[in-house]
């Protein structure tokens, strides 16, 4: 599951128009995931510099750490997410690869059947 954080004050640039390029490292693919297929194009086709913070508003991270507290902010979002029922984890990433990729109606027929595995006191639930 991707869960973009950001440190870097320098501004990022999406140059590859500029340098007569196509694109890199799957970052069109990215973009599309992260802002949508306008905001890609409007990124890649008429190139330009942001900052950290922009980035943020963007929505292509989601948090924001100053450099000097970024590995031990995400440290601690790890052990949070480490305390947490493996299980249940592991069905909601499920649940948000399927809703990426599904129609609604499909999509509820399979979060449905997880949820029924996850509920304690359903006979389905793991413990």
């Amino acid at each position: 599951m991707r869960l973009p954080l950001g440190d870097d004050p320098r501004p990022v640039h999406t140059a590859f128009l500029d340098v007569g390029i196509s694109g890199d490292m799957g970052l069109v693919w990215s973009l599309l995931h992260a802002v949508g297929g306008g905001r890609t194009r409007e990124m890649l086709l008429f190139p330009g510099k942001f900052t950290a913070g922009e980035a943020h508003e963007q929505g292509l991270v989601t948090r924001l750490f100053d450099p000097e507290t970024f590995h031990d902010e995400v440290a601690a979002l790890a052990r949070e997410l480490a305390a947490r029922p493996a299980f249940v984890l592991r069905m909601m990433k499920a649940n948000v690869l399927s809703a990426e990729t599904l129609p609604l109606a499909a999509y509820i027929d399979i979060e449905s059947a997880r949820h029924l595995h996850t509920v304690p006191d359903s006979p389905l639930s793991r413990s």
